[in-house]
């Protein structure tokens, strides 16, 4: 069973078939989105564009949330809490030549 190419915002993309799995994770990102947006409504290049982006990056920004803590754990970044209670980070300096050899036996 073979998809057709589809136009979407100028980029064309390939509609090839997708595993169980996949469907099932574009079907939740879709109803995910749709329970905090019960009134939304949009074309299937609207839904692309705009729900499955913002379920991804949603999914993205968790993803983030947890590798930043486990490098903070690890010590090779330092959680640096600002007065406004905003969280940033940074390398820790002092783990720098052990960073670097990690990423070199990668």
């Amino acid at each position: 069973m073979a998809r057709s190419l589809r136009r979407v915002s100028g980029r064309q993309i390939r509609g090839a078939l997708m595993s169980d799995r996949e469907q099932n994770m574009v079907k939740k990102r879709i109803l995910s989105y749709l329970v905090r947006h019960p009134d939304a409504q949009d074309t299937i290049e609207g839904i692309v564009n705009w729900w499955l982006l913002e379920e991804r990056i949603v999914s993205i920004a968790k993803d983030v949330e947890e590798a930043l803590s486990s490098l903070v754990n690890d010590g090779w970044l330092l959680k640096i809490v600002r007065e406004d209670k905003q969280e940033s980070y940074k390398v820790n300096m002092d783990r720098l030549p052990e960073i670097i050899t990690a990423l070199r036996l990668e």
